[in-house]
């Protein structure tokens, strides 16, 4: 069992150790967030399939049907099955591109574990890691700042508010 008030004892220059940071992740202590990306393939084949233009066109198939013209009928409903078709192709192509390059520019997080600075994917961090925050950086978990000095952070994508929000260490 994990204290609270060991999480808090953590040491900013020392870190956590390897065992602490095993320990906290059995826990249920890490930072379980899941990345979306991009739409599922379900939702690409249902955004593509049920349009207004096809339910239309449905509609008109089934009147031709009605009408007995089964040539026609079966034409537009090839010409609307390849548009799908097409579409779906089109966006699961463009889906798999955008998982690639999210993948390639998701960030990586700095923390100092067991006296070292390690880079790490935010998905590794644990409640107690203490973040190493420079210019730039995105601040990937929330927390409190540690140690001397202040920090400003840009909230915008958070809050709306496009001034930099100062924060200093409790």
């Amino acid at each position: 069992m994990i204290d609270r008030q060991d999480i808090n004892q953590t040491s900013i220059t020392q870190g956590l150790t390897e065992n602490e940071v095993i320990a906290r992740r059995t826990a249920g202590l890490g930072n379980q967030v899941k990345l979306h990306t991009s739409r599922s393939y379900s939702q690409i084949l249902k955004e593509n399939l049920f349009t207004f233009i096809n339910a239309v066109f449905l509609t008109i198939s089934v009147v031709l049907i009605f009408l007995s013209r089964y040539g026609d009928a079966f034409l537009v409903i090839v010409v609307i099955l390849g548009g799908v078709i097409v579409s779906v192709c089109q966006e699961i192509w463009a889906k798999q591109k955008l998982d690639q390059i999210a993948l390639l520019t998701r960030p990586l997080a700095t923390v100092i574990r067991e006296s070292k600075q390690q880079n790490i994917d935010p998905s590794e961090i644990v409640v107690g890691d203490i973040l190493v925050a420079q210019a730039g950086d995105q601040i990937v978990v929330d927390g409190q700042v540690v140690g001397e000095g202040r920090i400003e952070v840009d909230e915008s994508l958070l809050t709306g508010e496009s001034d930099l929000i100062p924060k200093l260490a409790e």
